[in-house]
């Protein structure tokens, strides 16, 4: 624009004793690629109030003059130079790259007295490496990515120059992270894009304005910050209350490590009880877990030590031996017992295993009356087995002329049974 002055019917002096300001923007220049000879935009810029104005209507214009002419894209592209992550949206972005690809904006910046040069990507270009920094005055040297330093060092500076606009006190909704110049840079350099609706709410996520959304009353504790409003007992009761907060997460982490190590020791600690092996060296805890069990184990050897005094004062010792005595008879007389029902056992086995003639000839001579003769003269006569004699042709046999019965029960086998 030609006009230089806003007042330009009014002779203005500035002050030249109050310096310049802690961040001073200077110079921003559009390039449609590094390489391009002729700049989109070379924009310079003054101390203190510098109005980015439009065309003057005039009578023949239909409709509103001035709208869609990139005021608020300029101030964004600003703000990207000096550390916000996006200048727009993501729709807004394509639209750019496809018109220049490979388009670059250079900044040029005071920071603190010193003269900082920047170069940020505007087209498909993106990341870290598309980003660099110098400390020099000549901003046409950022146009090579030759000896460059990283961008993040401007930013440092940045945090660096504006440390004394907030205090060391953290964001408690923001989890108690410490201001930084990001904050700051969205409240200072407001544009429509940021969507304020009040003093304090805060940019909304739909603008992709850089640093997160910070919650309303982060947002007014940064302001309070900048503009010296907040008092040293706020500032007092804050850190006391962020040193208690830190605390509360210490104690909660070291209950949790207690947690898991009793845990461990638990598990350890049946393992041992179960084998009855107690290796205390090899056991989780090393040290203190090994004098623990010691103290554990010297306290069940007293325990049970003095059980033993107290029942030995009680018992008669003559009448102990008498019963331990008594109590070795009755267990002989047992094996006895069973000694004995292990040999009637066998005997039963063995008669059962022999036929009726076998049992016969083991009763002879025993006395026993045998049941094929009336009479014990018969038996003589026809050669009883039991007897020992041999039978004679002249004597009758009972047995051949009166055949045995199979069906009579005391003619089959003699079994014995068992009761």
């Amino acid at each position: 624009m030609s006009q230089l002055s806003l007042f330009k019917d009014k002779q203005l002096r500035p002050d030249f004793t109050l310096g310049e300001p802690v961040v001073w923007v200077q110079r921003i220049i559009l390039l449609e690629s590094l390489d391009s000879d002729v700049p989109i935009r070379d924009m310079s810029f003054r101390r203190g109030l510098n109005v980015i104005a439009t065309d003057e209507a005039l009578p023949t214009d239909e409709k509103p003059v001035g709208h869609d002419v990139g005021k608020t894209m300029l101030i964004r592209i600003m703000r990207y130079c000096l550390g916000e992550d996006h200048y727009c949206d993501e729709p807004t972005r394509m639209a750019v790259a496809s018109q220049y690809s490979a388009g670059y904006v250079l900044g040029q910046f005071r920071v603190a007295g010193e003269t900082w040069c920047v170069a940020r990507p505007l087209g498909l270009d993106s990341g870290a490496s598309c980003s660099w920094c110098k400390q020099t005055d000549d901003l046409n040297s950022v146009r090579s990515r030759t000896d460059q330093d990283r961008f993040s060092l401007f930013v440092e500076a940045l945090n660096e120059a504006t440390r004394d606009c907030y205090q060391e006190v953290g964001l408690p909704h923001a989890d108690y992270r410490k201001a930084r110049w990001q904050d700051l840079l969205g409240w200072i350099s407001r544009d429509q894009d940021c969507l304020f609706s009040d003093h304090a709410t805060w940019r909304t996520s739909e603008s992709y304005a850089g640093p997160r959304v910070l919650l309303k009353e982060d947002a007014f504790l940064v302001m309070r910050m900048a503009l010296g409003l907040l008092n040293d007992g706020e500032v007092e009761e804050a850190r006391k209350l962020e040193q208690l907060r830190s605390s509360f997460v210490q104690k909660q982490e070291r209950c949790d490590n207690l947690k898991s190590y009793l845990e461990e020791t638990e598990v350890e600690l049946r393992k041992t009880l179960k084998e009855r092996e107690c290796v205390l060296d090899d056991s989780p805890g090393g040290g203190f877990f090994a004098a623990t069990v010691k103290e554990k184990a010297e306290q069940f050897i007293t325990s049970l030590t003095q059980l033993h005094k107290d029942f030995s004062a009680t018992v008669d010792q003559a009448e102990l031996n008498h019963q331990v005595k008594a109590q070795g008879v009755l267990e002989y007389e047992v094996n006895t017992l069973i000694s004995s029902k292990d040999a009637v056992a066998k005997l039963i086995e063995e008669l059962n295993e022999q036929d009726h003639e076998s049992f016969l000839a083991t009763l002879g001579g025993s006395g026993f009356r045998c049941e094929y003769w009336k009479t014990e003269d018969d038996a003589k006569v026809g050669g009883c087995p039991g007897e020992g004699k041999e039978s004679s042709a002249d004597v009758v046999d009972y047995r051949k002329q009166q055949p045995l019965n199979p069906n009579d029960a005391k003619h089959k086998k003699v079994r014995i049974r068992n009761f």
